[in-house]
């Protein structure tokens, strides 16, 4: 890898963390300043479960599988299967995150339909 590339991947981190810490802010400002759009409270506290989970979890699943894979369980920190949950739990719960919070935001039915009225009634 270039040193250049090594450099800008420092500054500014990878994509997925550009886009986490960009919902995050997002769920932040809705929060405190719009908090009258959130439609439905169990799926907006579901995203931010989510996004807050897509943090947090892959680096301490990464160090407790390595953990147990130089311990006394041998090889199990690097069975394939494990790898591959502990690298994509952390985009699947960005995505998740993602659809909650589009779901809660968006704007539900305003009640029963109610065919338009005649004029002459």
């Amino acid at each position: 890898m270039s040193q250049d590339l090594l450099f800008f991947q420092q500054l500014f981190g990878t994509a997925s963390g550009m886009v986490q810490a960009t919902l995050l802010a997002g769920l932040l400002v809705v929060l405190v300043f719009r908090p009258d759009k959130i439609r439905n409270r169990a799926l907006f506290t579901w995203a931010c479960w989510c996004i807050a989970l897509s943090v947090l979890l892959p680096p301490l699943l990464n160090l407790f599988f390595v953990t147990l894979g130089s311990g006394v369980f041998g090889g199990m920190g690097r069975s394939p299967l494990v790898m591959l949950g502990s690298t994509l739990g952390g985009p699947g719960l960005l995505g998740l995150s993602l659809l909650f919070t589009l779901l809660s935001l968006m704007p539900g039915p305003q009640g029963p339909f109610q065919p338009p009225r005649h004029p002459l009634e």
